[in-house]
Order: structure tokens, then C-alpha cells, then sequence
């Protein structure tokens, strides 16, 4: 439902990434998945950051199989006075005689505690003989204040709106957001440093059913957060939320009531109240470490029906020594039947990261991480109780969705070497396993292996 987006990590897309940061994610270098080659130049010109990447993906990457994908992004960024910032970017994506581009202005102004932000773009996008251009638009106010601030939001999407070289959460959307905070702060004898209650009012609606009644999704945030004297820090806040339907969601899913099949149509709504809790240590000379709880009755979405959810996050970083850092997290989410309790899904994460210098130029990394995925056999939870089908395009017939669950075990390595500026050595591996039971770590099944060697000199001139 919503696409998730995951930080740069390669040393090419990283070093200058400054320079190629635009509003609305309209610039996500991932999107080139394996170049075969690529090229960027980025500096400033007579007052102006200027970015340009050309980049040749492998064609793997393409829906033909044959093409190579091809990427060339322009970020361009002047200043205006002290804080204030005029943006233009240009991003365009040829695969074989299709393509995608994008293109958007953007300002930054600022005026006291006050701070517009706008963005305007609009995509072009070419598939076979069709030719698509759609807008897409954002706009935010934002007062900051020490004790009290606000801001406020309104964007949107066509559904037509595609940012190939981009990241698009969810397209075809038009938002309205106002979030007021309050801030108190504690005096010399008090135990905590600062306290924020913010309240936050949100409506979303389908870009075409914007007007139409009421929003697609309604939520209503109270917030609360506490800095203690130390550096802990606690959150609780409570959601009240509702979905709609929306329309098409379902299309070739039916309900088996035995005798006979049904349409499965679901509810107009589902009404949500959550539970959140945080809590946050202090930056401890050797450790650190941050919780996070969610718990109430949230959306099914596999059901479409209410649940119940719990979703937690554990993370902590431990430094024994100026050389070792070691980074670990375990993020969870269960949702439950609230018919009966059972179980619907599970989603279990866990991550080790360790970094060791082993001398001001050799740097080692090591990643493990781990992603078990269980989905149960789906039912009209709520209502009929029977099973949900789902249309089989190749029959023309409804088929039984059987139990779900997909273990995938990855591991990456790189060696550093940088014996002076400039001059740069990267080797790193890459491997992808699978097995049937979770968190057996027996009968792995190697799904693929990478190598990548980074050569990189400075010459000085």
C-alpha cells in the first residue's frame, strides 16, 4: 500500500549527494539499481549548486529485458539572501523508446519564524504509442517558536503522476495537514528539561474524489514528548483514525460461503484507536538505545476488517572502544483477528551491523539482517467468517489463497582502504538466502552472490 524508500548507501551516489537533494524525493538514486556505467559532476558556478548524473543501468533493470535504462538528473539551487533558496530540477529516464520526465521549480522562503516551502513539478511519460503528463504540487507554512510553533501542509498528486528517477509513497493523493505544538520548558531545579504536546489534524482524499464528502482517511494525533535531565527522553501519544473503502481495492476477490460465492465488498470504514509509547536513552559513553510500542485496534488491510496490532522496535548501539561500533535493532509487527485473536500476519526484522577501524586508513563493515514474513489463510473476519478467494486470470475461476511465509537472510561485507584523501580502495560481497521455516538457519538456499571492487585517485594539479 505504501512504497517504502531506504537510505543511499553506495560511495558513488553518496559523495555530493548534497547537490542532487530535491524536494519530494523527485531525486532517489536507487532507482539505478546496477549501473554499468555512470558519471556526475556537481560544484557551484557564479553563486549557483549545480548536479548532473548520467547514469547506464544494467538491463536486467527494464521491462524489456534487452534496453538499458538510462538517467539523467539536473538539480540546480541559488540562494536569495541569507536563508532563502530557489530550486529547478530535471530528471529524465529512456528505456528503449519509452522515457519519463519530470520537471519542478521549488522556493524556500524564509521571513522571520516564518517559512514557505513550494514545490511545483509536472511529469511527461511515454509508453508505446501513449504519451501521459500529469502535475503534482506541495505547499508548507511553518511558524517556528521556542514555546509555541505550527506548521501547516497541502499536497498532491495526480494518479497519472510518475517520478521515474524518483519515490512516490503513494501517488494520486491530495493532503491537507495542520500540526500546532506547545513547548514548556523546566527550570534549574526541576528533573525534566522540556515537555511538547502538538496536536495533529489530518485529511487525505483520493486525488478524483477530492470534495466528494468526507476524507479517505481521517486522522486525529495528540502527541506528548519529554526530555528529562540526563538526555532520557519519553513519548506517549494517542491516535484516533478512520479509512474508506477505496474503490477497486478488492476487484477479483470473492467469499466462499460454501454453497455459493459472494463478491467480497468489505465495510465502507474501519475506525482505529492506537497507543504509542517511545523512550530514548541518553548518548552513554559506550552504549545508546532507543524503544518504540505501538498497541490498539488498527486496519486489517489483508482482511479489510479491524485488528488488533502490536508493533515494536528495539534498537541499541554499543562502542567498547574508539575502533568498534556495533549497531543492532529488532523491529516486529503482529496484527490479530479481533473475532478471535488469531493471528493474520507477522513481520519480524532483526539487524546486526558491525563496524571495526582496524587503522586510520582499513575499515571493515559487516551487515546481517534478517526478514521473515508469515501471512495466514484470509477470511470475511467480522462478518461471514468464510474464506476469501481470489480470482485466478488464467482459469477465469476464484482459488483459495493458501498460508503465506517468505525467510530471506542477507549478508554484506566491505574492506576500506583510504591511505589518503582522495585515494580510495573499496572491495565488497554481497549474498541472498532463503529458507522454509523461520529462524532455523538450516537448509539455507543461496539465491544470489555480488562483488564490487571501488577504485578512486585524486590527482592534484
Amino acid at each position: 500500500r505504501n512504497a517504502l524508500s531506504y537510505p543511499e548507501k553506495r560511495p558513488f551516489f553518496l559523495e555530493g549527494a548534497e547537490q542532487f537533494s530535491a524536494p519530494s524525493n523527485l531525486i532517489y538514486t536507487r532507482r539505478i539499481v546496477d549501473p554499468v556505467a555512470a558519471g556526475k559532476l556537481a560544484g557551484k558556478v557564479a553563486g549557483t549548486d549545480i548536479g548532473i548524473l548520467t547514469a547506464v543501468d544494467d538491463a536486467s533493470m527494464s521491462l524489456s529485458g534487452s534496453d538499458r535504462p538510462l538517467y539523467n538528473l539536473l538539480r540546480l539551487r541559488r540562494p536569495i539572501g541569507d536563508r532563502s533558496v530557489l530550486g529547478l530540477t530535471w530528471t529524465d529516464r529512456v528505456e528503449g523508446s519509452d522515457y519519463n520526465r519530470v520537471g519542478s521549480v521549488d522556493a524556500r522562503l524564509v521571513s522571520g519564524a516564518y517559512t514557505l516551502t513550494a514545490v511545483a513539478a509536472a511529469s511527461r511519460t511515454r509508453a508505446g504509442a501513449q504519451v501521459v503528463m500529469a502535475p503534482m504540487w506541495t505547499a508548507t507554512l511553518q511558524r517556528s517558536g521556542r514555546a509555541f510553533g505550527w506548521s501547516l501542509l497541502s499536497n498532491g498528486s495526480s494518479p497519472d503522476f510518475l517520478a521515474g528517477s524518483g519515490f512516490q509513497s503513494r501517488a494520486g493523493l491530495t493532503n491537507f495537514t495542520f500540526t500546532p505544538r506547545i513547548t514548556r520548558f523546566g527550570g534549574a531545579e526541576s528533573r525534566w528539561d522540556s515537555w511538547s504536546t502538538s496536536l495533529m489534524l489530518n485529511g487525505l482524499w483520493l486525488y478524483d474524489r477530492l470534495g466528494e464528502g468526507s476524507p479517505d482517511e481521517a486522522k486525529l494525533h495528540f502527541n506528548n514528548s519529554i526530555v528529562f535531565k540526563g538526555g532520557w527522553n519519553l513519548g506517549a501519544s494517542f491516535l484516533l483514525e478512520r479509512f474508506r473503502l477505496p474503490p477497486g481495492l478488492y476487484d477479483g476477490f470473492a467469499i466462499d460461503l460454501g454453497r455459493d460465492t459472494v463478491p467480497f465488498v468489505g465495510r465502507p470504514t474501519i475506525d482505529n484507536y492506537d497507543f504509542v509509547f517511545t523512550l530514548g536513552t541518553p548518548q552513554f559513553p559506550t552504549f545508546s538505545g532507543t524503544a518504540f510500542l505501538v498497541l490498539g485496534r488498527d486496519e486489517n488491510f489483508a482482511e479489510w476488517a479491524p485488528g488488533y496490532i502490536i508493533w515494536s522496535t528495539l534498537t541499541g548501539t554499543w562502542r567498547p572502544t574508539d575502533r568498534v561500533r556495533l549497531e543492532g535493532s529488532y523491529n516486529e509487527t503482529r496484527v490479530l483477528r479481533t473475532s478471535d485473536r488469531s493471528r493474520v500476519s507477522i513481520v519480524a526484522v532483526p539487524r546486526l551491523k558491525l563496524e571495526y577501524q582496524l587503522a586510520r586508513p582499513l575499515f571493515v563493515r559487516v551487515v546481517g539482517q534478517y526478514v521473515s514474513r508469515q501471512l495466514d489463510v484470509l477470511r470475511d473476519d467480522g462478518r461471514t467468517g468464510g474464506p476469501i478467494l481470489q480470482l485466478d486470470p488464467a482459469t477465469g475461476g476464484y482459488v483459495a489463497q493458501p498460508a503465506r511465509s517468505q525467510n530471506d537472510l542477507a549478508f554484506d561485507a566491505l574492506l576500506s582502504y583510504r591511505p589518503t584523501p582522495g585515494t580510495v580502495v573499496f572491495f565488497g560481497y554481497g549474498g541472498a538466502l532463503q529458507e522454509d521455516q523461520a529462524f532455523r538457519f538450516s537448509g539455507l538456499d543461496r539465491r544470489g552472490d555480488a562483488f564490487f571492487v571501488k577504485l578512486s585517485y585524486l590527482f592534484r594539479m
